[in-house]
């Protein structure tokens, strides 16, 4: 009984047992970990901190500050965003959302809509 539970799953834990690659001489071996160490600094000999700051040449400008300082002059707020962040549309309200559900819900009830005639079942 024990034996039929566990056959299934020594199954499917047999495929864990794969055959390994060759293994390296030692020298070779040596000198695979040590490229791999070297490559795994965070600042590679080939590197220059200035390529790390690159921006993509597809990538946006970043936004610029509407003020300098700490306190925003237009509303006296201190320590808030330096941009205003609903300057151009309102990303809160969903644009699509009435064309979206206006089939799910019945003409009936939404406020001020004319009710349709209903149609006879089996008239055409």
């Amino acid at each position: 009984m024990f034996t039929r539970r566990l056959l299934p799953v020594l199954r499917r834990y047999s495929s864990l047992n794969r055959p390994s690659p060759i293994p390296l001489p030692r020298e070779q071996q040596r000198e695979f970990e040590q490229l791999q160490r070297a490559a795994q600094t965070p600042l590679a000999a080939n590197n220059t901190p200035d390529d790390d700051l690159q921006l993509h040449p597809d990538a946006r400008e970043p936004l610029r500050a509407e003020f300098e300082g700490d306190v925003n002059p237009k509303t006296g707020e201190q320590g808030g965003p330096k941009r205003e962040p609903k300057r151009r549309f309102n990303q809160n309200v969903p644009k699509r959302a009435p064309s979206l559900f206006h089939r799910l819900i019945p003409r009936d009830t939404v406020v001020g809509a004319t009710p349709r005639p209903r149609r006879a079942k089996g008239r055409e």
